[in-house]
């Protein structure tokens, strides 16, 4: 065990149709007895028919949602089963992809490992649809609803003649009144039902009154296909419009269009539905009311545009007929101030054979036209944002009594900022004033040594400096110490800072331009004298603890009975293991690497747990990305293999010959770019793990627990398995 204590310490370096209610009232005899023998024994079986359907289609959804709550309910044991032993198989899950292949192309060319990918837009808006989407009971029919077949009236008299009597619209479109006999009401608006009616009562009545309600509402039935989630026939209320019945139907799948969709009447296109005008406008001036047999066709997905950056909504957008770039910034929601106008870049595919890059200057100001910039299919557009430093600043900082950011104007000397020396702190140490300047185009530091005494003569002279944008001025106080840090790789302008107290990363960083369009953030080393004190005395402790327990084990040997050659074998093992400690220097080869998560967005970063308080030494190295990924320890050969997006561990780990008989399989691990480790101790399978570049894959070897001596014939192996391991994620994570 105190092997893998060892190598655990260098490895340190590294989401019902509406019913309305019955009308009170007494029917006269005549009217009671004339209705049941005439009319509703003709309505009765249209009137169950339609109720029947309606309950088929209600049952339909509640399957559906039952059979997904079981799905869930699988998901959440198989989880719970994992993380209870993690040694035994996984139970097999419906596996739901994340992204869809549009999502998954523009993701790589992104290539974004700390920003959220982009998403198709609009599709989520029907990830939570509706059950049944029958209207609700309160609504009011319309005076535009067509009474049809199945329908049930409500039929009011009073005048001369009173009454009140239900009748149900037969398969004819027809109804049967008291007297009057069949009238044909299919068809007819529900507005002029009441005339229509009371112009065929008022033959048989004199001053007879009408009034006409709707007690319940037919089914219509419509058909919902194409590239939908869950295409069919579905039996439902009149009062669904075409929105409706897509929700019913879950919604179009992310290979179907959201701006193209038909509605079929009678063999004829009557509609096109572009649903971007609702989801970004609200417009529901397309969601027409349905009719019984109307197909609704969803068709293949249309062009696409991909925008991310500096944009309100980032996203991927199906574009329709001659799109200008300015039509896809609006569906991105438009430019934020912060957008650099200057380079919009166009990543395009020509012809199905390549990729190309276009950049282009967008003119400032709000524009209503077009840019004259053709948009095709599959472009990716790029916005970035403007360099956020600030230009006209002076930071004023040391023993002074009013630290902070002053703004820097033209001709401003020193004393425009500490005019007399009560503006400098008790205790200050007035001989000494630097001004650290940093070099705009190479990034270099220097540091100008001011005469405080003369500064605040009557006669300044050379000590009142004139001061640049961006100057640090510092007066050095008795207490007062000058912290630097460096910052080193992918930066605008990389190089040794002087930082104020209690400034962080983030600050440092934008004073520092920000980071290139090469930087790989997820592989950055953030290192800290701080750290690397403490681990190499945790590793001094634990050499101390390893030599005790070999010398003991000598003192052993020397008093036992073995034979004088196993003696000597063992006893030699002991001091090349001895040898080989003291041969590792006691932890010196420790780089104090503290892990910390970054984003190249300094947003995101600013307020952060990776937005840490700044010390002096410290030192932060940005590769560029290393296309390689590291496979040691146990395998066939051990070597750096090429990056290739999407793969696993077992893949890399086959690339190299696969695992050697001494493997330990069960303490495979992965270090990552960014220092952590993943491993089995975790409750993940590690052979399944996506592996990014600059990760490393360790397979360490198997140990016998229970002897000694196993343990003891290994250590050398071990141990120089460790410091191999070592010096080549160094070497990595440098590049």
């Amino acid at each position: 065990m105190l092997a893998r204590r060892i190598v655990a310490l260098l490895l340190l370096l590294n989401m019902a149709a509406p019913t309305h209610a019955q009308y009170g009232g007494v029917d006269p005899s005549e009217f009671k007895d004339r209705f049941s023998q005439l009319g509703r024994q003709a309505a009765d079986d249209e009137k169950n028919k339609a109720e029947a359907e309606i309950r088929a289609g209600k049952a339909r959804d509640v399957e559906d949602e039952e059979e997904e709550d079981e799905d869930d309910e699988a998901g959440k044991a198989d989880e719970k089963d994992m993380k209870r032993d993690v040694s035994k198989k996984p139970r097999k899950k419906r596996v739901v992809p994340v992204l869809s292949e549009l999502e998954r192309y523009f993701a790589k060319s992104l290539g974004k490992v700390d920003g959220p990918p982009l998403r198709q837009f609009g599709y989520q808006a029907f990830v939570r649809y509706g059950k049944t989407f029958f209207p609700a009971e309160e609504i009011p029919v319309g005076p535009d609803y067509i009474i049809g077949p199945g329908d049930t009236l409500n039929v009011t008299l009073w005048g001369i003649s009173e009454g009140q009597f239900t009748v149900t619209v037969n398969r004819e479109g027809k109804i049967v009144l008291p007297r009057a006999g069949a009238v044909n009401v299919g068809g007819e608006l529900y507005g002029k039902l009441r005339d229509v009616i009371e112009k065929q009562l008022s033959r048989y009545f004199e001053q007879v009154n009408v009034d006409v309600t709707l007690a319940s509402l037919k089914s219509i039935r419509v058909y919902v296909v194409g590239e939908l989630k869950n295409p069919g026939s579905f039996a439902i209320s009149p009062l669904t419009t075409a929105y409706g019945a897509l929700f019913v139907a879950k919604g179009p799948t992310k290979t179907g269009t959201l701006r193209n969709i038909q509605i079929i009447r009678n063999g004829r296109t009557v509609a096109t539905m572009d649903l971007y005008r609702f989801l970004q406008k609200g417009d529901k001036g397309q969601d027409i009311p349905l009719q019984s047999g109307d197909t609704i066709f969803v068709p293949l997905l249309g062009d696409v545009v991909a925008v991310s950056g500096n944009v309100y909504r980032p996203g991927i957008f199906e574009v329709r007929n001659e799109t200008d770039l300015q039509d896809a910034l609006k569906l991105a929601g438009g430019l934020l101030p912060t957008s650099y106008l200057n380079r919009v870049q166009l990543e395009r595919v020509v012809a199905h054979q390549k990729k190309m890059i276009l950049d282009k200057k967008l003119p400032s100001g709000k524009q209503n036209g077009q840019l004259g910039i053709p948009i095709r299919n599959m472009d990716l557009v790029k916005v970035y944002p403007i360099y956020a430093t600030l230009e006209n600043v002076v930071i004023l900082e040391g023993g002074v009594k009013y630290p902070g950011t002053y703004e820097w104007r033209e001709g401003m000397r020193v004393r425009d900022l500490l005019p007399t020396l009560e503006h400098l702190s008790t205790g200050a140490y007035f001989p000494r004033m630097e001004i650290v300047r940093t070099s705009s185009n190479s990034g270099a530091i220097e540091i100008i040594e001011v005469d405080v005494n003369q500064l605040f003569s009557q006669d300044p002279g050379s000590a009142n400096q004139l001061v640049q944008p961006r100057d640090q001025i510092v007066v050095l106080g008795e207490k007062t110490k000058i912290v630097r840090v460096s910052l080193k790789g992918e930066f605008r302008i990389p190089g040794d800072y002087v930082v104020r107290k209690g400034e962080r990363l983030s600050s440092v960083i934008e004073r520092a331009g920000g980071f290139t369009p090469e930087a790989y953030v997820y592989g950055a080393v953030f290192t800290r004298e701080s750290a690397k004190t403490a681990q190499e005395e945790a590793y001094r402790e634990h050499a101390q603890l390893m030599e005790k327990a070999i010398i003991g084990r000598q003192k052993e040997v020397d008093l036992s009975l073995l034979p004088a050659d196993e003696r000597k074998a063992r006893i030699e093992q002991l001091e090349r293991n001895f040898a080989l400690l003291q041969k590792l220097g006691g932890g010196r080869n420790m780089v104090g690497r503290l892990i910390i998560r970054l984003s190249s967005d300094l947003d995101k970063l600013r307020g952060s747990q990776g937005d840490i308080e700044m010390e002096d030494g410290d030192e932060l190295m940005v590769p560029r990305e290393p296309h390689v990924v590291n496979v040691l320890g146990e395998v066939y050969s051990p070597s750096a293999v090429n990056y290739i997006p999407s793969r696993s561990t077992s893949y890399y780990i086959a690339l190299v010959g696969g695992e050697t008989k001494m493997a330990d399989r069960l303490s495979l691990y992965i270090i990552r770019a960014d220092g952590t480790i993943v491993s089995r101790d975790q409750g993940v399978n590690i052979a399944l793990q996506t592996i990014y570049p600059g990760d490393s894959i360790l397979v360490p070897g198997a140990i016998d627990r229970f002897s000694f001596w196993t343990w003891l014939r290994e250590m050398t192996h071990w141990i120089y398995e460790a410091t191999l391991a070592t010096a080549v994620l160094t070497t990595a994570l440098r590049r």
